[in-house]
Protein backbone atom coordinates (compact mmCIF):
# COMPACT_ATOMS: atom_id res chain seq x y z
CA UNK A 1 0.00 0.00 0.00
CA UNK A 2 1.43 3.44 -0.56
CA UNK A 3 0.82 6.27 2.03
CA UNK A 4 3.19 8.96 0.32
CA UNK A 5 2.33 12.51 1.72
CA UNK A 6 -0.69 11.69 3.39
CA UNK A 7 0.39 11.85 7.04
CA UNK A 8 1.38 15.16 6.28
CA UNK A 9 -1.98 16.41 5.61
CA UNK A 10 -4.01 14.35 8.03
CA UNK A 11 -5.65 15.82 11.59
CA UNK A 12 -4.11 12.52 13.42
CA UNK A 13 -1.59 11.11 11.76
CA UNK A 14 -1.08 8.35 14.51
CA UNK A 15 -4.81 7.74 14.06
CA UNK A 16 -4.61 7.21 10.61
CA UNK A 17 -1.78 5.36 10.11
CA UNK A 18 -3.34 3.06 12.60
CA UNK A 19 -6.46 2.84 10.43
CA UNK A 20 -4.27 2.32 7.23
CA UNK A 21 -2.28 -0.78 8.82
CA UNK A 22 -5.33 -1.82 9.85
CA UNK A 23 -5.78 -2.92 6.39
CA UNK A 24 -2.47 -4.46 5.30
CA UNK A 25 -3.16 -7.99 4.72
CA UNK A 26 -0.35 -10.24 6.84
CA UNK A 27 2.59 -10.03 4.82
CA UNK A 28 1.50 -6.42 3.13
CA UNK A 29 3.75 -3.90 2.29
CA UNK A 30 3.53 -0.39 3.51
CA UNK A 31 5.43 2.53 1.66
CA UNK A 32 5.11 5.72 3.78
CA UNK A 33 6.78 8.82 2.71
CA UNK A 34 6.50 11.60 5.00
CA UNK A 35 7.56 15.42 5.30
CA UNK A 36 10.84 15.51 7.21
CA UNK A 37 10.98 18.46 10.01
CA UNK A 38 14.71 18.85 10.24
CA UNK A 39 15.66 19.55 6.59
CA UNK A 40 12.86 21.97 6.38
CA UNK A 41 14.26 23.92 9.83
CA UNK A 42 17.43 24.07 7.58
CA UNK A 43 15.76 25.05 4.52
CA UNK A 44 13.82 28.14 6.25
CA UNK A 45 17.02 29.22 8.09
CA UNK A 46 18.89 29.27 4.86
CA UNK A 47 16.34 31.56 3.09
CA UNK A 48 16.06 33.75 5.53
CA UNK A 49 12.91 32.75 7.53
CA UNK A 50 14.39 32.42 10.81
CA UNK A 51 11.65 33.08 12.51
CA UNK A 52 9.62 30.26 10.88
CA UNK A 53 12.67 27.93 11.09
CA UNK A 54 12.34 28.58 14.91
CA UNK A 55 8.65 27.80 15.42
CA UNK A 56 9.06 24.46 13.18
CA UNK A 57 12.07 23.50 15.43
CA UNK A 58 9.79 22.43 18.19
CA UNK A 59 6.46 22.62 16.45
CA UNK A 60 5.63 19.76 13.55
CA UNK A 61 2.75 21.55 12.31
CA UNK A 62 4.53 24.91 12.01
CA UNK A 63 4.18 25.24 8.18
CA UNK A 64 3.60 27.78 6.23
CA UNK A 65 1.78 25.17 3.90
CA UNK A 66 0.01 23.58 6.88
CA UNK A 67 0.81 19.96 7.94
CA UNK A 68 2.59 18.04 9.37
CA UNK A 69 6.71 17.23 9.59
CA UNK A 70 8.37 14.78 11.20
CA UNK A 71 11.46 13.07 12.34
CA UNK A 72 12.22 9.55 11.96
CA UNK A 73 12.19 9.63 15.91
CA UNK A 74 8.96 10.85 16.09
CA UNK A 75 7.36 8.69 12.98
CA UNK A 76 9.03 5.24 14.44
CA UNK A 77 6.63 5.11 18.04
CA UNK A 78 3.67 5.30 15.20
CA UNK A 79 4.33 2.90 13.41
CA UNK A 80 5.22 0.23 16.60
CA UNK A 81 1.97 1.76 18.02
CA UNK A 82 0.24 0.99 14.40
CA UNK A 83 1.22 -2.38 14.22
CA UNK A 84 3.96 -2.94 11.05
CA UNK A 85 7.36 -3.91 11.41
CA UNK A 86 9.50 -1.29 9.81
CA UNK A 87 11.85 -2.80 7.40
CA UNK A 88 13.75 0.30 6.04
CA UNK A 89 14.01 3.59 6.35
CA UNK A 90 15.43 6.04 3.73
CA UNK A 91 16.14 9.68 3.15
CA UNK A 92 15.14 11.38 0.41
CA UNK A 93 16.43 14.90 -1.08
CA UNK A 94 19.11 14.87 1.18
CA UNK A 95 21.39 17.23 -0.95
CA UNK A 96 19.33 17.45 -4.15
CA UNK A 97 16.98 20.20 -2.74
CA UNK A 98 20.30 22.51 -1.97
CA UNK A 99 21.98 21.84 -5.25
CA UNK A 100 21.79 24.71 -7.17
CA UNK A 101 20.07 23.66 -10.72
CA UNK A 102 22.72 25.42 -12.37
CA UNK A 103 25.38 23.54 -11.09
CA UNK A 104 23.53 20.14 -12.26
CA UNK A 105 22.86 22.15 -15.82
CA UNK A 106 26.88 23.32 -16.37
CA UNK A 107 28.91 20.59 -14.88
CA UNK A 108 29.27 17.19 -16.99
CA UNK A 109 28.17 14.19 -14.96
CA UNK A 110 27.16 16.39 -12.25
CA UNK A 111 23.33 14.65 -12.14
CA UNK A 112 24.26 11.45 -12.41
CA UNK A 113 27.09 11.91 -9.77
CA UNK A 114 24.09 13.26 -7.61
CA UNK A 115 22.08 10.14 -7.92
CA UNK A 116 24.79 8.31 -7.00
CA UNK A 117 25.77 10.30 -3.96
CA UNK A 118 21.80 10.25 -2.84
CA UNK A 119 21.66 6.87 -3.15
CA UNK A 120 25.30 6.29 -1.19
CA UNK A 121 23.80 8.23 1.64
CA UNK A 122 20.02 7.12 1.96
CA UNK A 123 20.24 4.58 4.41
CA UNK A 124 22.81 6.03 6.66
CA UNK A 125 21.38 7.40 10.23
CA UNK A 126 23.87 10.29 10.16
CA UNK A 127 22.31 11.88 6.98
CA UNK A 128 18.04 11.02 8.03
CA UNK A 129 17.88 14.57 9.79
CA UNK A 130 18.93 16.34 6.36
CA UNK A 131 16.69 13.83 4.01
CA UNK A 132 13.58 16.48 2.89
CA UNK A 133 11.35 13.84 3.36
CA UNK A 134 11.77 9.88 4.88
CA UNK A 135 10.65 6.61 3.47
CA UNK A 136 9.53 3.61 5.47
CA UNK A 137 9.01 0.41 3.96
CA UNK A 138 7.23 -1.52 6.62
CA UNK A 139 5.27 -4.99 6.62
CA UNK A 140 2.93 -6.42 8.66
Amino acid sequence: MLCHGVLDVVDDPAAALATIASVLRPGGHLSLLVAQRHAAVVARAMAGHFRAARDLLDDPTASARGGHRFTAEELAPMLTMAGPETVTVHGVRVFADLVPGSLLDLEPGASAALVELEAAVSTRAEFLPLATQLHVLARR
